[in-house]
């Protein structure tokens, strides 16, 4: 298997790149990024519709170059199942550990190997779905946001009721969903919350947290 994300060359077996491209027209290219491969591609002739295949053949990566001048960055998520970055601007993913020190990656020496991006606007979870496929197959991840400096923060979130049935005071837009995560009963923060489902209404006052009130965004489960 060929653990690429972004162009993957199929061609005659060489001693480079560039020789074998210079052998002809016999190198055929699949960009891996996207929905169908993600990252991943078996280095076969049939993968890249190639019909004459005899001889050795071999595949070559080109990823997309890192940012030049480095952008800065700050570390916000590893890639640990339900993790997120809090990210207004570009979210970098890639590999975690150094191969040989076992050390975690800075930015920069993150980007020395497979990495890929996406924008994000407020909390995104750092996991491979996220993004259009594993730019390191088999390693670690870990997130980098690079903010946007014309960012201005959105208006605090603060848990107004605790548990089904309180009432919740509020000068704003309310939201109403699940309370628990469904694997290992631990509370959801808001964000958690979203991805689950939700109600939400604008409220001036004083408002009881239940389904009469909002709705039942999460049947048969405590909100």
């Amino acid at each position: 298997m060929c653990s690429c994300l972004g162009q993957v060359h199929f061609g005659l077996k060489s001693a480079s790149f560039m020789e074998m491209h210079s052998k002809g027209s016999n190198v055929s290219i699949v960009d891996t990024r996207g929905s169908v491969h993600r990252g991943l591609i078996e280095c076969s002739a049939s993968n890249f519709n190639v019909t004459n295949s005899h001889g050795g053949h071999e595949c070559y990566c080109l990823r997309d170059k890192a940012p030049d001048p480095i952008p800065e960055a700050e570390h916000c998520a590893n890639d640990l199942g339900l993790s997120f970055c809090t990210c207004w601007g570009t979210v970098f993913y890639g590999r975690h550990k150094d191969p040989n020190t076992n050390a975690s990656l800075g930015f920069a020496d993150m980007l020395q190997y497979g990495w890929t991006s996406a924008l994000s606007n407020g909390d995104m979870m750092c996991t491979e779905t996220s993004f259009d496929g594993d730019p390191d197959y088999g390693h670690e991840k870990q997130c980098f946001c690079q903010a946007d400096p014309v960012y201005e923060p959105p208006y605090p979130v603060e848990r107004c009721a605790a548990k089904e049935g309180d009432d919740c005071e509020c000068s704003g837009t309310v939201y109403y969903g699940r309370k628990t995560c469904p694997f290992d009963d631990v509370p959801l923060n808001y964000i958690e919350m979203r991805d689950y489902g939700f109600n939400s209404r604008q409220i001036e006052g004083v408002i009881q947290c239940n389904n009469a009130e909002f709705g039942d965004p999460a049947k048969g489960v405590a909100k």
